[in-house]
């Protein structure tokens, strides 16, 4: 995050720029607890539902912070937002006019979403503090931890799985065998990382020589390390009345077929495994895409 310094020297109309755009993107991450009322021939999956206090979580919010006396004053909104509150009803007001999803809507059962201030609050915290989406849950009644279902309809999935080389051109002469593989004429470290579709990387793993392939790096890397030790965040879904206790990794055909990961299907037999293959290799662009931003970022062709 910029220091306290530029906080306070940049003009309301920079930061408000500023915080509209970065949040449009992180929109794009907060989850509405909204059931579609698809088809029988789409319907695979039974969400597991936490009824919660919308409105009293609104009420709560406008209380604490937006009421003409608010429980806390200024100063304490300017240190937890990172900006004024009238800086923040700017912001709030300019995004429920550019996009729709900052408004409040109905969902398919009837009852009224979340509200301009719960989502943007929710934003805004992310942005402040870094803070993961399910953070906000308990004084929001926001959960966002299922957004890579909101946005690809894979239930219990955690994000993409893969590995790319990065050319190491400073590589000691001694090591250049080590670290070069048949299909790259120059040395490359591996990274491993997991990416969701807002470029956010979960997880990475970075060092391992090129001459390896993705299985030889993940039997190194230490990304089921928390299940492994029973302390994996709680990512248990149903689907045809089946509950399964972990989530999964989206991957390529060269990934074993483990529990926690799901490979496309390279032949298909049917629609319905087309159909499957086709949604799990559009989904698996993810990790494609924020291994292209990071090659763009540092330079690469």
């Amino acid at each position: 995050m910029p220091s306290n310094s530029w906080w306070s020297s940049s003009s309301d109309e920079e930061e408000e720029m500023f915080f509209a755009n970065a949040m449009l993107r992180a929109g794009q991450i907060l989850i509405e607890e909204e059931e579609e009322d698809v088809s029988s021939e789409s319907v695979i999956t039974k969400r597991i539902r936490i009824n919660r206090d919308r409105e009293g979580a609104h009420e709560k919010l406008v209380n604490d912070y937006f009421s003409d006396e608010p429980l806390c004053n200024d100063e304490i909104f300017r240190r937890r937002f990172r900006m004024s509150r009238r800086l923040f009803t700017r912001i709030a007001n300019d995004l429920a006019g550019l996009d729709p999803f900052f408004t409040q809507r109905p969902d398919a059962r009837n009852y009224e979403g979340f509200t301009t201030l719960q989502k943007c609050t929710a934003a805004i915290r992310q942005l402040a503090y870094g803070t993961v989406a399910d953070a906000l849950d308990e004084y929001l009644q926001m959960s966002l931890y299922q957004a890579h279902e909101a946005r690809h309809e894979f239930p219990g999935m955690l994000g993409s799985i893969d590995c790319m080389h990065w050319a190491w051109h400073n590589c000691p002469t001694a090591w250049r065998d080590q670290y070069t593989r048949g299909d790259h004429d120059h040395p490359t470290l591996i990274l491993e990382a997991v990416a969701s579709q807002d470029l956010w990387i979960w997880h990475s793993f970075f060092g391992l020589p090129g001459s390896l392939n993705d299985l030889n790096v993940l039997y190194q890397s230490a990304i089921f390390t928390d299940v492994i030790n029973g302390t994996g965040p709680d990512t248990r879904f149903i689907v045809f009345g089946v509950e399964y206790r972990r989530g999964y990794y989206l991957a390529d055909g060269i990934y074993l077929s483990w529990s926690t990961i799901v490979k496309t299907i390279p032949y298909h037999e049917d629609e319905k495994r087309k159909k499957f293959a086709k949604r799990q290799e559009a989904a698996r662009k993810d990790i494609e895409r924020a291994f292209g931003v990071l090659q763009k970022k540092m330079g690469r062709p």
